[in-house]
């Protein structure tokens, strides 16, 4: 991937909250990705996005640590 398409992480929660991190390194977008569950402890800025006249809370993510991962096995 080159740099300027550094990938994004998005978590959408059910609630209409979504917590993002620009930018975002392949290595943490890969450590993240799951087939499973994976238990995160996350620290970010509250935020509000605009986007298509619709505006959504979100929080912009610093740092994050991951706590657990579990993969489901089939």
């Amino acid at each position: 991937m080159s740099p300027d398409k550094s990938p994004t992480i998005k978590i959408q929660l059910d609630n209409n909250l979504s917590l993002i991190k620009f930018k975002a390194s392949q290595e943490e977008f890969e450590s993240l990705k799951a087939d499973g569950i994976t238990i995160i402890n996350i620290i970010g800025t509250c935020n509000l996005n605009e986007w298509g006249g619709n505006i959504s809370p979100q929080i912009l993510i610093e740092d994050y640590e991951i706590i657990n991962k579990t993969n489901y096995i089939f």
